[in-house]
């Protein structure tokens, strides 16, 4: 199939019009289709509806016309397993608790009235000094650097409630957040200006939270990996050069090596294996400001080119890119970025679900990596 792999890695389509949001297990995804949530069985190639997600007669109609549904952003951005049975939805303002067994959805938490989703969430469990629960920080556009915040979830009475804010001033928005289990803390990675840009480091039930890396577009991140006394991240710099980099603390003092320059800034990224996967977006040039932004074909200065790349690889092995596929002719601001999500499957397998580009645009694709046995 189309997809220019590398040696090492094979690609397989297994549906199309089908977006992975989370494992069920190794054989089975829960997933979205036109309004839908389903679970796919990837062997038997067959589709069980669970739910219908609450939309409008309006919306019901839009998430049947593929353009639309992306213009609107219906999608769910992301799903998080609770147990073998529950499931959290992240859609459109809120999160839904979704049961297979019962084949229902129940509104849980609401955002605040100028977001539509986290662009991450983490289900944190047994890390020192931290409550268990689903974790996500806000995320908005938030140019006045209001005060921002982290919600976590109870997960004996599914209450929301904020644990932690950033001061007013201090950042945009929250990227993401991981846990960090070989030196028991959170990494709260924040944008987007130079000021706002870091990786914070949170203890305690967030009773400390300091900057590890903050001023910079190189700090500026949504995907990051602990690895023994630092980490290894990609940039999200649109308007920059984009690493991945290895950072680490030497005597007291952070250094940051580049391990590989990318195409593009990333968003989306995971980890199977020991292997980490990142996947590079084509957007346009934020300098552009109003509606020009949304129908302009220029590309932000730390784009390279038209492509959207799977980067893969660690510290032993290095980093290659390993599929590409090139963003389709509908303008990035209004019809999406390109980019592809990316889901954990079994040992070696990873779900690609790739948006705005050509060919595969909306389907479900498995990038197995090859070992020498098969």
């Amino acid at each position: 199939m189309k997809g220019n792999e590398t040696s090492g890695y094979n690609l397989k389509k297994v549906s199309a019009s089908f977006k992975s949001l989370v494992a069920v297990n190794d054989c089975t995804i829960l997933g979205y289709k036109k309004g839908v949530i389903y679970v796919f069985n990837l062997k038997e190639n067959t589709f069980h509806k669970i739910v219908k997600l609450p939309q409008t007669l309006l919306l019901k109609v839009c998430s049947k016309i593929r353009i639309l549904e992306r213009i609107l952003r219906m999608e769910p951005r992301f799903a998080i397993k609770l147990n073998n049975d529950k499931y959290l939805i992240s859609y459109r303002g809120a999160i839904y608790r979704v049961s297979l067994s019962e084949k229902d959805i129940i509104l849980e938490h609401k955002y605040k009235d100028d977001m539509n989703n986290p662009l991450h969430a983490c289900n944190i469990q047994g890390l020192k000094g931290f409550d268990d629960g689903v974790y996500y920080g806000e995320y908005s556009g938030n140019p006045e650097k209001s005060s921002v915040s982290v919600y976590r979830r109870n997960p004996n009475t599914g209450i929301w409630k904020s644990v932690f804010s950033f001061k007013e001033g201090q950042i945009n928005h929250i990227h993401n957040i991981v846990p960090d289990y070989i030196n028991q803390r959170m990494l709260i990675l924040t944008g987007d200006t130079n000021s706002a840009s870091g990786i914070w480091s949170a203890k305690d039930n967030f009773s400390t939270v300091v900057p590890l890396l903050i001023g910079k577009q190189a700090y500026r991140s949504c995907s990051l990996f602990p690895v023994g006394q630092g980490f290894v991240y990609a940039t999200d710099a649109p308007l920059d050069k984009n690493y991945i980099f290895h950072s680490k603390l030497i005597n007291g003092k952070w250094t940051s090596e580049k391990l590989y320059e990318l195409q593009g800034s990333v968003i989306y990224s995971v980890e199977n294996n020991g292997v980490y996967y990142f996947s590079t977006t084509v957007e346009p040039d934020s300098n552009i400001t109003g509606k020009r932004y949304l129908i302009t074909n220029k590309l932000g200065p730390g784009i390279k080119d038209r492509n959207v790349n799977i980067i893969a690889g660690n510290l032993n092995d290095g980093f290659r890119a390993v599929v590409k596929y090139k963003k389709d002719i509908y303008p990035m601001g209004l019809c999406q970025f390109g980019a592809v999500h990316l889901t954990k499957l079994q040992k070696d397998q990873v779900i690609l679900h790739p948006i705005a580009v050509n060919d595969v645009e909306n389907n479900l694709i498995i990038l197995k990596r090859m070992n020498e046995h098969d």
